[in-house]
């Protein structure tokens, strides 16, 4: 097996990517709706139940600032009118995430995912 190792891909045209910036650094796809149960992960250590759809996720591997970008989505359920928020970043390896009902009122929700991109320390 061959390694491909590289920073840059170049386009037709001359522009390029920087495929480790472009990355996820930290993703996590867990049930809100009982003790937090993480399906999968990656760079995650552990999650903070801070009541009816709140949590805290803790990165494996902190980022350089706190201006990292979360991306949370919500699945699983019937109520197609729920969503995922960011409540508060807390630290460079520490983010409150949210779920909403289509009410507005914070709901414990069974697929709770979430992507971080940024740059690691």
């Amino acid at each position: 097996m061959s390694t491909l190792k590289v920073t840059n891909v170049a386009g037709l045209t001359g522009s390029s990517t920087n495929l480790e910036q472009g990355l996820a650094k930290t993703w996590i796809n867990f049930d809100g709706s009982a003790t937090g149960t993480v399906r999968d992960s990656f760079n995650h250590s552990s999650i903070d139940d801070n009541g009816v759809g709140r949590y805290d996720l803790h990165a494996t591997n902190a980022f350089s600032n706190d201006d990292y970008v979360p991306q949370v989505t919500i699945g699983f359920v019937s109520d197609t009118g729920r969503y995922g928020e960011v409540t508060n970043f807390r630290s460079t390896s520490e983010v409150e995430v949210g779920a909403r009902n289509s009410s507005g009122s914070s709901v414990d929700n069974d697929g709770v995912h979430v992507a971080i991109f940024g740059d690691l320390a």
